[in-house]
């Protein structure tokens, strides 16, 4: 029973989530994500990433996420990018910036379909 245990313990430390080969993973994914046209997919996408850079304990500052989330953005964002930086309510969290792309993606959506 003891060398049973041993094993589940050398086997669940090799895969843990918090290795600093799977937080490699999983942050190399992040900084590889980028915008394809759909902003509900990319919203999808970051919400995604920043799920699992919490869940693996990747230390990581809220404020440097927000950066990384911005500069994700094409140029045409730009105006949108300035609002938020202007923000002080959010104060650079990216849950805050992700839905403010929400919000900007369904206005986008509803001009779109009144066309």
């Amino acid at each position: 029973m003891e060398n049973a245990y041993l094993l589940w313990s050398k086997i669940t430390n090799c895969f843990a989530p918090s290795t600093f080969n799977s937080q490699a993973s999983i942050w190399s994914r992040f900084s590889k994500i980028t915008y394809n046209v759909n902003l509900q997919s990319f919203i999808s996408e970051l919400r995604q990433s920043l799920n699992e850079i919490k869940t693996v304990g990747i230390a990581v500052g809220i404020k440097t996420l927000a950066f990384a989330i911005l500069t994700k953005l094409p140029n045409d964002f730009n105006s949108l990018v300035e609002k938020v930086t202007l923000n002080t309510k959010n104060q650079g969290s990216p849950d805050a910036i992700l839905n403010l792309l929400h919000d900007a993606s369904l206005k986008e959506e509803a001009l779109k379909s009144s066309i």
